[in-house]
């Protein structure tokens, strides 16, 4: 329910007419009315944020006036565009989700917006990441029909059966990276003269091998990993059936969750499918270690508790009766090898949409290795900054 207080009407007064705004910080902590998924005014100049926190990096500024689409709010800021955050006192919501008008110096007629008397042209809605991957697939088989992918609807959004990535080869090794070093290079032949590959394999990262010579292993073509370097010791044998379910010897699609070193592995039986480094749940909102398995998907979720306020969660996916997700997370992109969500499983989000894509309705998640806080876990967990998203 929106309060209105005394001062609103005073405030709407000297409200910008012409790129300006008589405002103070404290006024508008005062008349705050937080609206998600409606439209605002930016009220001062001001700077803008890489993500949610006023804590993150500074990255450019908005200018008082500007009209801002508003997709999410946590404490602090609201969220008005890719990677652009900006301190919610600095804006003013006008015109809510609906598209009614919310502040009384706003006036529609028809599909007409006025701000005191003056026509304007509100910004467009955001396009979900739903919507810009339905209107380029890749050629993956989309099932959905509707034009529009709302909020909260449980959709598989593509026929996730016939999406595998499997090699068909057989393994004959599964290694994990060690942290020997933050990634290790990969090579497109099994010699260190050969040319370096484009892509790295990250420290924890698990790599399935279809061919060893020597210190070389095959990971896929023309993708080999080196096992040692100068007396380094970069790959070590994992050991898989210590957490694996039964897809693991039937050739179904699982998923691993390993929460002590905050990597998340999608399978095909024996196969590494996908692999990504993760953000699990903090100290107080930690992930729960067990078997579970997919049971609703949702391509633009939205989420929110005392602090926090988001539309378009993308990619979200809920396996647990706690309702904790695997889903991406745009309001940060601090994968340090620590926890920091409220208990989902954060995940940067193009990964999280292939894995949307990849894994139905039913597939096995294990959460294992449980993570083990430490006084900079319980430290974290109390500051005003991405660790309390």
């Amino acid at each position: 329910m929106r309060r209105y207080v005394p001062i609103l009407a005073v405030f709407l007064a000297v409200l910008f007419t012409a790129g300006s705004a008589v405002f103070t910080p404290e006024t508008a902590q005062a008349i705050r009315l937080r609206e998600v998924g409606g439209y605002g005014l930016v009220t001062q100049n001001t700077s803008t944020f890489s993500y949610g926190s006023l804590d993150s990096p500074v990255n450019g500024s908005a200018s008082a006036g500007e009209l801002v689409y508003i997709n999410g709010w946590q404490i602090g800021v609201y969220h008005v565009g890719p990677n652009r955050w900006i301190a919610d006192t600095a804006v003013r919501p006008i015109v809510d989700a609906s598209g009614n008008p919310i502040a009384n110096n706003v006036t529609r007629n028809g599909n007409q917006y006025y701000l005191n008397g003056n026509p304007i042209t509100l910004p467009r809605r955001m396009l979900t990441e739903a919507e810009k991957f339905l209107a380029n697939p890749g050629g993956l088989p989309v099932t959905y029909s509707g034009s529009f992918v709302p909020v909260n609807q449980s959709t598989d959004l593509v026929d996730t059966s016939r999406v595998w990535y499997s090699s068909g080869e057989r393994v004959v090794a599964t290694m994990r990276v060690t942290d020997a070093y933050g990634f290790i290079y990969l090579r497109t032949a099994p010699s260190y003269t050969a040319p370096r590959a484009s892509t790295v394999a990250n420290a924890m990262e698990i790599l399935t091998a279809y061919e060893v010579r020597g210190d070389w292993y095959r990971i896929g073509t023309n993708l080999w990993a080196p096992r040692v370097a100068e007396g380094v010791t970069l790959l070590v044998p994992e050991n898989v059936t210590a957490y694996a379910p039964q897809a693991y010897y039937n050739g179904g699609k699982w998923i691993s969750v390993d929460l002590d070193r905050q990597q998340l592995t999608a399978w095909e039986g024996a196969d590494v499918v996908l692999g990504t480094r993760i953000k699990s749940g903090k100290y107080g909102w930690a992930t729960p270690v067990g078997v579970f398995s997919i049971y609703e998907k949702q391509p633009n979720a939205r989420m929110s508790g005392n602090d926090y306020d988001l539309l378009d969660v993308s990619w979200t996916m809920y396996y647990t009766n706690s309702r904790v997700a695997i889903h991406a997370a745009y309001w940060h992109n601090n994968y340090n090898g620590r926890p920091g969500s409220h208990g989902c499983v954060n995940t940067p989000s193009e990964f999280a949409r292939q894995l949307f894509n990849w894994a139905p309705f039913g597939t096995t998640v294990v959460n294992h290795n449980a993570y083990v806080f430490d006084q900079q876990d319980i430290n974290d967990a109390s500051r005003w900054d991405e660790y309390e998203r």
